[in-house]
């Protein structure tokens, strides 16, 4: 159902000023439910680039999450030494970061690799280590714009 596929997608809003007011949006436009959601994030941390994930389980039917880079924290497994996520490095003081791909499964249970250039059929998430996942607070859900088609 590529029809599906082709209305979930992911952008990030770079505001005028400071590296915390940047926001990723990961849009689902159709009138179904998408579940397996993960994004791997390209970040750049102490001059090299390492990737992290972002585990995002559902995305409900028409809807924009936004989560801000300055509430996103970047944790080691096994976990880090700071006890306590406020003190994990935020995403947002990063020298750089950048979505490198998203995976989803459509409401058929089709599986979807989608990047900057492509949306491709994946049978299962990109492999990569989950020992780098970034953990979040407070995304912010609203109704997303152009959301149109039939549910299945």
């Amino acid at each position: 159902m590529r029809d599906q596929a082709s209305k979930v997608t992911y952008w990030v809003e770079h505001p005028a000023g400071r590296r915390e007011n940047v926001k990723l949006h990961v849009l689902n436009r159709s009138p179904d439910p998408v579940s397996k959601v993960r994004l791997v994030l390209h970040v750049d941390v102490s001059d090299e680039e390492e990737k992290w994930v972002l585990d995002l389980s559902n995305l409900g039917p028409c809807t924009d999450t936004v989560y801000s880079a300055s509430k996103m924290r970047l944790e080691n497994i096994p976990r880090n030494h700071i006890a306590s996520p406020d003190e994990w490095p935020k995403l947002s003081d990063q020298g750089y970061w950048g979505v490198g791909s998203m995976y989803f499964v459509d409401s058929s249970g089709r599986g979807w690799t989608r990047t900057s250039k492509d949306l491709d059929k994946s049978s299962s998430p990109p492999a990569v280590e989950l020992t780098n996942i970034i953990w979040w607070n407070d995304e912010e859900v609203s109704k997303a714009g152009l959301c149109e088609g039939g549910s299945r």
